[in-house]
């Protein structure tokens, strides 16, 4: 069964092209196209991590949302209750068209009209 949470980071992986050869975010096996944030992290010259295996990726992207949704990232996402269009924010991505486009993929995959950039990440922390 697809979660939110899955939805999310489905979506996201498909805005980055990770399925698309030519992309970083295939190349580096990095579907969020994760920035390193520690020097043990492997990194392509634009500085985004580079994983073992898709699954790796896509694991840190699902780990990485959890944890800037429940407020305990270092990253630049300080509100109380974070929307969809402040989670792109963070990974770079300004402007309501990205989260609306995240959001159209989400309301696709779950068959939910209601999703918009401004719905709060913690819609897609539950199960």
């Amino acid at each position: 069964m697809l979660t939110r949470l899955e939805a999310l980071a489905d979506a996201i992986s498909y805005y980055n092209q990770a399925h698309e050869p030519t992309s970083p975010a295939y190349r580096n096996r990095n579907p969020g196209n994760l920035r390193a944030f520690s020097l043990r992290h492997v990194h392509d010259e634009d500085g985004h991590r580079i994983f073992n295996s898709i699954l790796d990726g896509y694991q840190a992207l699902l780990y990485d949302i959890k944890i800037k949704a429940s407020g305990n990232s270092h990253s630049k996402l300080k509100k109380l209750d974070p929307t969809l269009n402040d989670l792109m924010r963070t990974y770079g991505h300004s402007g309501v068209k990205v989260g609306d486009y995240i959001a159209k993929r989400i309301r696709k995959a779950l068959g939910d009209e209601t999703i918009t950039g401004d719905t709060l990440l913690s819609f897609f922390m539950v199960i």
